[in-house]
């Protein structure tokens, strides 16, 4: 019977060895498990803040786009506008012009080719001067104004050039008698140097004009 019970006490004692080694190892698994889950939930709720900040970002970016977009919308309308207004300036302050400088331009013209209309009479040269230089005037500022009306050109590219052939030297020797008026009282002096003839080319007497009386 003694041993019996010895034997019997000894395999209490394993099986309670052994169930106590297996709550330890039960109880350190669930410990370390509990740690992962935190490390993992911290983890989750980082990338939480940053997905919370991004979709943020990306929506304030997306507003500013829209106001973006909104505002474009408007400076376009307004630009086209804009157009409209210097296109109907354009043609009215033409038009406005137009008539009174076509008089003028009329009689200089007649006072300068046909001055015996006016009675058989010597015009002083420098009278004769002044009404030439007031003819070639009034037909600059005249072609001047038809440039008005392509200004509402020049955006569509559109810009016209007249191109014919004609004397170049002739054009000079006339920007510098239209200028020439603007030199007195000073001492200035212009003087064009240019051969007697010079070949004929192809060019817009206007715009050219233009360039050579800016540029005196």
């Amino acid at each position: 019977f003694l041993p019996s019970a010895i034997i019997l006490l000894l395999v209490v004692g394993v099986i309670e060895g052994l169930s106590s080694h297996s709550h330890r190892f039960v109880i350190e698994w669930a410990w370390a498990n509990e740690r992962r889950a935190s490390a993992l939930l911290r983890d989750l709720r980082d990338r939480q803040g940053e997905l919370n900040r991004t979709v943020a970002a990306l929506t304030e970016a997306t507003r500013r786009l829209q106001r973006m977009g909104y505002e474009l919308a408007l400076a376009r309308i307004h630009a086209d506008e804009l157009r409209r207004l210097k296109a109907r300036f354009a043609s009215n302050v033409s038009h406005e012009l137009r008539t009174p400088l076509a008089l003028i331009l009329g009689f200089s013209e007649m006072m300068y080719l046909t001055p015996d209309v006016y009675g058989d009479m010597e015009w002083p040269n420098t009278l004769r001067r002044d009404v030439r230089l007031l003819y070639q005037n009034s037909r600059q500022l005249l072609a001047l104004v038809d440039d008005v009306l392509d200004l509402s050109r020049i955006d569509g590219g559109e810009m016209p050039i007249s191109s014919q052939e004609s004397d170049l030297g002739a054009v000079i020797r006339e920007s510098l008698d239209i200028v020439e008026g603007l030199t007195k009282g000073r001492n200035v002096e212009l003087k064009a140097s240019l051969p007697d003839i010079l070949p004929p080319i192809s060019f817009d007497q206007t715009r050219i004009r233009e360039v050579l009386i800016n540029l005196l």
